[in-house]
């Protein structure tokens, strides 16, 4: 990805400002360096070397110490179930393995600053949902992470989420508040006995109330409202529908797919540039 490639001082900005742990990508010096992790898109290293092989060169290049780089080495193939292979021709080795050997190559020296191009693609649900265990336990433990993704829906595990359309930001915040910029605020599903039934003038009322921007019934029980907060709406709306003698069964808040928060984000950016 080009964004990404400008962090690391691969292309030059064409306009505006970047820097990375402080500096201008183009002057990071080889200490600086050491502090980066990258995962590539591609795989980089060599098909001649074996798994471990091409870790302990990884390892070798960063200055890591001969026990240091064996206990890492081992640490990370075990992790990410490379171990049985690790005696193995990368160049004999599946395209997931290959993902996950070019992943423990970007760990292995335990850097402070990682950048990660689509590190779960090609990867089973099962290892990808262990991937993300791991990149939040480094979080927590003080790292930075800028990961892209294909998958959209792993985008919501972000501190920050940016979404870029065409090369352009087409929104940026944490995962609720792109929620609530795509929706125009929180989702409220109300579940009653028959709420069609009581018609249009029902619809308008709950239309007109203040915090009420939007009203649906996608079914002949359900009220679907989009609302600015739903702390301080659900129980006037849950007043209105007693008022009227509409039961409530129940009241959720829902949380929409981030594949439609994407959609929709998208569409807006759209919108404006063609304002």
């Amino acid at each position: 990805m080009t964004t990404l490639r400008m962090m690391l001082g691969v292309y030059r900005p064409t306009a505006g400002a970047l820097t990375v742990l402080g500096r201008r990508p183009s002057d990071l010096g080889g200490m600086l360096h050491q502090r980066i992790g990258y995962l590539p898109q591609h795989f980089v290293l060599y098909p001649t070397l074996t798994v471990e092989e091409n870790l302990n060169f990884v390892g070798m290049l960063y200055g890591l110490g001969l026990f240091h780089r064996r206990r890492r080495i081992r640490e990370l193939l075990e992790f990410l179930e490379l171990w049985p292979a690790r005696r193995t021709l990368a160049s004999r080795v599946s395209g997931g393995m290959l993902r996950r050997l070019a992943l423990a190559s970007a760990l292995i020296h335990e850097p402070e600053l990682l950048f990660l191009d689509e590190p779960t693609a090609g990867i089973d649900p099962i290892l990808r949902s262990k991937l993300w265990d791991e990149f939040r336990r480094l979080n927590e433990a003080g790292r930075t992470l800028v990961i892209t993704t294909q998958y959209v829906t792993e985008a919501e595990y972000g501190n920050q989420v940016a979404i870029l359309d065409q090369g352009r930001l087409a929104a940026h915040g944490s995962p609720d508040a792109l929620r609530a910029q795509a929706l125009g605020g929180d989702i409220v599903e109300v579940t009653t006995t028959g709420a069609t039934s009581f018609g249009q003038d029902l619809y308008q009322a709950l239309k007109n109330m203040e915090g009420v921007l939007q009203v649906t019934f996608p079914s002949y029980d359900k009220i679907r409202l989009v609302v600015t907060e739903s702390v301080s709406a659900v129980p006037s709306i849950l007043n209105l529908l007693q008022s009227r003698g509409v039961q409530v069964q129940e009241v959720d808040n829902v949380t929409p797919a981030f594949d439609d928060v994407f959609v929709r984000l998208v569409e807006l950016h759209q919108q404006r540039l063609g304002a």
